[in-house]
């Protein structure tokens, strides 16, 4: 009986080192899995940290693109108005050119009128001189003709009576 009680505890004591055996085989490798699982969990920190630094860039870019989409379109309604704008100078110089031009040819038109007028007043202002020449009064000899006259008049009478007395 000792002898099977023996032969008992060393299959016990056999069957408990393979349990040790086990045990540490099982620690070694949960610890081995835990290592693992760690490695594991930093790894995937790592991936999700770099994921959310490109979340980040890309938010950021995100907001770059809006500012710059923003500024396009300021820019367009602003090239919308600018050319408005010009469209409606174009209208104004092209109102303001035919008034020009038709307040061109209507200077022309008096500038003629003004030259015709110049003529005009020239002959008449000829004219008038002409009139005021001939009917100027000249006193020497006016004075010259009347006492020619008055002579020719006096002799006359003078002849007249002697001859015809």
């Amino acid at each position: 009986m000792q002898e099977q009680i023996n032969i008992h505890k060393s299959i016990i004591s056999t069957h408990e080192e393979k349990f040790k055996n086990l045990d540490n085989k099982i620690d070694t490798t949960a610890q081995h899995m835990e290592e693992k699982s760690k490695q594991r969990v930093q790894y995937i920190e790592e991936k999700i940290k770099v994921a959310n630094n490109r979340i980040s860039d890309l938010e950021c870019i995100t907001k770059d693109l809006s500012n710059i989409s923003a500024a396009i379109a300021k820019l367009t309604l602003l090239s919308e108005q600018n050319i408005q704008a010009n469209q409606e100078r174009d209208k104004l110089l092209t109102y303001h050119n035919e008034h020009l031009i038709e307040m061109s040819s209507e200077i022309k038109m008096m500038a003629r009128q003004n030259i015709d007028l110049n003529k005009n007043y020239e002959n008449v202002r000829k004219d008038a001189q002409e009139i005021k020449t001939e009917n100027t009064i000249n006193i020497p000899t006016l004075i010259k003709y009347t006492i020619f006259t008055v002579t020719s008049m006096v002799l006359g009478a003078g002849i007249s009576h002697v001859f015809f007395g």
